[in-house]
């Protein structure tokens, strides 16, 4: 028996973060034991846990929850916090963990460090050094770092730390996150040079779609840094950004997230010129973010020749990051690599990236591991200008993300699932970079809220989103608090001051769906990782949004329908006659109140959770009243709608349980036909797509759900597989069946939001349904739902509790072999396709039916 997986608020050792709560977590693996008995958990100030430095004990406490355990401790600044779990099993076995640790960052201790920046130079993309010496023994040092727009530190020349993109991109007109680095064995004794590259980023660069905005955020690049050097003497000495430390030119000439780097070294203008002290506003705060770092590395799997002489490398995935060089024997390098997802008609296809340059240029002496410092792309081709001789081991892709641990595997028995499967999860690996982007590789790039509303419950079974999502939750919460209660498109929202021709989606609107996720998504992470403390944090924002819902609704005339608002609608469907509008055909006005009934039922859900009584009643009051003014308005007495009868009008119906009592039948019926008239093919966008195939096998058309799956034309996602695909694609026809692109301007071909059928795949198809009154996975509802036309199915999840395991497979004589396991301390119950339940204790499990 071992005790492994220690984490801090779903982090593993975190360093100088922000903690509004303090949760621990661990798995027991390895035991024959079914249940916990009891847990003792110790925070010490020092690794030895002597008396004195042991500032928690919990004793042995039978109650304490492994996924979600809530320690009540006061901490203190510049404090490394050790800690360690025992557990005793109902088998009497016991096992004490290694010893894991946290750390606080500054906290409420004042700063003595200043913002610098190059003097009287806006534009420069600087090298900031200050020379120190060491002249004892270090026994600890931290840096604790904020740059403008992004910044790599280095230490004599070494890199610190494994991440970039640094600081992230958050809401920075509300708060800076900093960063905390443990720099001990970086110094030397004598000289030592600490350096700082800065370039634009989100902060000052081009960003936003329609050509982009330039300093969003801010128009000074920027840094301010503490260094705590902690001797073996006990003695102390602050190294700190001010004035007397100097900047130069860093040889990188162009930078931005859009259109890439340009790096010239031969340049001649390198003296080393004065910094100023600036006045920066917004508050420093610990970071909240996972650290974006490179997760796999990839050499390219063909070296093609183009008929015009073009050299272009293919890594074979679709991918987000950059490619490194690697090449000796060069002394003077003139490259430029150019980025692309796709070719057509052998060349390099790059329409689709819009206004983005999405290109890397270096000129120096040299190839040795170059690489970009503050852009990223989103490609699977590469085009190599400057070399003569190009080799696929000189070139090595990194695939960089916010690192969390990958939770879900699904393997069928049908090659072309398994590539879907494969292919979501690369689009979630791709756009999960520090919040949920839309897309890695085009001028857009952005937060959308709508996208992770779809799929944050497909995210969670693939990876532990916990921590990554409850970032992009505090950016959501920031944008929330300076409009009034709404959600915003995306988040962080730049504020870009109204002008003629503005985007749309730039003014400050809100509709549902994309506003929803701030009820969807925290209760999804709840019922994943049933932490109540971020419940507890979160339910402001979802409550906030359920009043604006309804202020809106009330002022206009009816506070139980959300009517008269401008939607986005069924976004991207195809029932409109319309290939050009992407609104939809469904009633923008029913989805809205769909969706203002759900987000009202899962506050009251939450409110109930929290103990939060008058605003459970509250909110069941309100619930109860849009549904029966829903029902009124939008259906007859017979179940049929009044409304359009759109395949996304009766799904969403079905799935939110919003229909006259007893009919559900007649919009099955419904939904069938329209899906039988329509060749068996779905017409539906990011709304109705999402619940399709969901409805249909909780309304028992389980076959339906696996044929319109499975179709293998467009539109359908198999069509994508067939036809190349590597990630999943914006459009249903983001390359048209003769191979061409589709020429409409959102035409991404890494874009996730479509994967969302996976969530169908670990509910229905492998049977995961985490309880929604045992939450956090501490009881599982195995629902598979098997089909023939899928013989074999195994998938796995890798819970908060352990995992779960869950396969089936046809016999020839048609029987069905289920094999489940079930993890220590927590429990199951199987439902079988003839009606039977079958409770499960954790275990190993094989079982026959038919």
């Amino acid at each position: 028996m071992k005790i492994t997986n220690l984490k801090v608020n779903h982090l593993y050792h975190p360093l100088g973060y922000d903690y509004p709560h303090i949760s621990l977590s661990w798995l027991v693996l390895d035991t024959f034991a079914k249940k916990q008995k009891a847990a003792r958990v110790q925070i010490s100030v020092s690794r030895q846990f002597d008396t004195e430095s042991i500032v928690y004990d919990s004793g042995e406490d039978a109650q304490a929850d492994s996924k979600a355990y809530h320690i009540d401790l006061t901490l203190k600044s510049y404090t490394r916090y050790y800690w360690k779990v025992q557990v005793w099993t109902d088998c009497d076995e016991f096992a004490e963990s290694e010893i894991s640790y946290f750390e606080a960052a500054k906290l409420q201790d004042k700063w003595s460090a200043e913002w610098i920046s190059p003097k009287n130079d806006y534009d420069a993309n600087p090298y900031i050094e200050k020379i120190i010496t060491i002249g004892r023994k270090v026994r600890k040092a931290r840096a604790y770092v904020c740059g403008l727009g992004l910044y790599e530190m280095y230490i004599n020349d070494c890199k610190v730390g494994d991440e970039y993109l640094l600081p992230g991109y958050h809401a920075y007109d509300s708060f800076l996150e900093y960063q905390t680095f443990d720099v001990t064995d970086a110094f030397q004794y004598g000289a030592n040079s600490i350096g700082f590259y800065l370039g634009e980023g989100w902060y000052k660069g081009r960003f936003v779609f329609d050509g982009g905005y330039k300093n969003i955020y801010g128009d000074r690049k920027a840094v301010i840094c503490e260094i705590h050097v902690i001797y073996e003497d006990d003695t102390e000495e602050i190294v700190a950004t001010n004035r007397s430390w100097n900047w130069k030119h860093s040889g990188i000439l162009e930078n931005g997230i859009y259109d890439g780097e340009i790096v010239d070294l031969t340049l001649h203008d390198m003296k080393w010129k004065d910094v100023e002290t600036i006045s920066v506003k917004e508050p420093l705060v610990e970071r909240s973010n996972p650290p974006i770092v490179c997760v796999k590395k990839i050499q390219p799997v063909a070296v093609l020749h183009t008929v015009r002489g073009d050299i272009i490398l293919d890594f074979g995935q679709n991918i987000t990051g950059w490619v490194t060089v690697d090449m000796t024997g060069t002394e003077k390098a003139d490259i430029r690599l150019v980025y692309g997802e796709i070719l057509q008609n052998g060349f390099l296809h790059r329409e689709n990236l819009r206004t983005a340059k999405a290109e890397f240029r270096y000129k120096g002496p040299g190839m040795k591991g170059i690489r970009p410092k503050f852009t990223y792309f989103g490609f699977r081709y590469v085009q190599v200008e400057g070399i003569k001789e190009v080799t696929a081991d000189c070139f090595t892709a990194c695939v960089i993300m916010s690192q969390m641990d990958e939770t879900g595997t699904i393997k069928t028995s049908n090659a072309k699932l398994n590539q879907l499967f494969q292919n979501t999860l690369w689009g979630q690996r791709d756009n999960f970079l520090d919040i949920p982007i839309d897309c890695p590789q085009r001028d857009e790039r952005m937060g959308w809220t709508g996208d992770t509303t779809i799929f944050c419950g497909t995210a969670c079974f693939n990876m532990d989103t916990s921590a990554f999502y409850a970032h992009y939750i505090r950016n959501i919460r920031a944008e929330q608090l300076k409009m009034n209660g709404a959600v915003p498109f995306f988040a962080p929202y730049p504020k870009i001051k109204p002008h003629e021709g503005i985007n749309l989606f730039l003014q400050h609107g809100y509709t549902c769906t994309w506003g929803d996720v701030a009820t969807i998504l925290p209760w999804n992470l709840f019922i994943h990782y049933g932490d109540r403390s971020l419940l507890a944090e979160h339910y402001p924002m979802m409550r906030d949004w359920v009043i604006k819902v309804s202020e809106t609704a009330h002022a206009q005339g009816n506070i139980l329908l959300w009517q008269g608002s401008d939607q986005l609608g069924d976004w991207l469907a195809l029932d409109n006659g319309n290939l050009h509008n992407p609104i939809g055909k469904t009633d923008p006005d029913y989805i809205a109140s769909m969706y203002y009934y759900k987000s009202v039922s899962i506050l009251s859900a939450a409110a109930k959770e929290l103990h939060y009584q008058e605003d459970q009643q509250r909110f069941d009051v309100l619930k109860q009243g849009i549904y029966t003014e829903i029902i009124k308005t939008y259906f007859h007495k017979d179940g049929s709608l009044r409304t359009i009868e759109t395949q996304t009008a009766l799904a969403i119906a079905l799935a939110f349980q919003v229909f006259p009592e007893g009919k559900s039948e007649i919009l099955v019926n419904a939904l069938v036909n329209r899906i039988k008239s329509n060749n068996g093919k779905l017409d539906t966008g990011f709304v109705g797509t999402p619940l399709i195939c969901n409805v249909l096998s909780d309304y028992g058309r389980n076959e339906m759900a696996y044929t319109v799956l499975l179709n293998e034309e467009y539109p359908g996602w198999l069509y994508e597989i067939n036809m190349g695909a590597t990630t999943v694609w914006e459009r249903w026809n983001s390359i048209l069946e003769d191979g061409t692109m589709n020429e409409e301007g959102m035409n991404s071909l890494n874009h996730y939001a479509y994967g969302a059928i996976v969530e169908w795949m670990y509910r229905r198809m492998c049977g995961f349904h985490p309880s929604e009154k045992e939450t956090g996975c501490s009881r599982m509802e195995l629902k598979p739902m098997p089909n023939p036309l899928v013989r074999e199915v195994w998938g796995e999840y890798v819970s908060v509790m352990g995992t779960y395991k869950m396969g089936w497979k046809y016999r020839t004589d048609h029987k069905i072999i289920y094999h489940i396991s079930v993890p220590f301390h927590t429990t199951a119950v199987l439902y079988l396709q003839n009606g039977d339940l079958k409770e499960l204790d954790a275990g190993e499990y094989e079982i026959q039916e038919g």
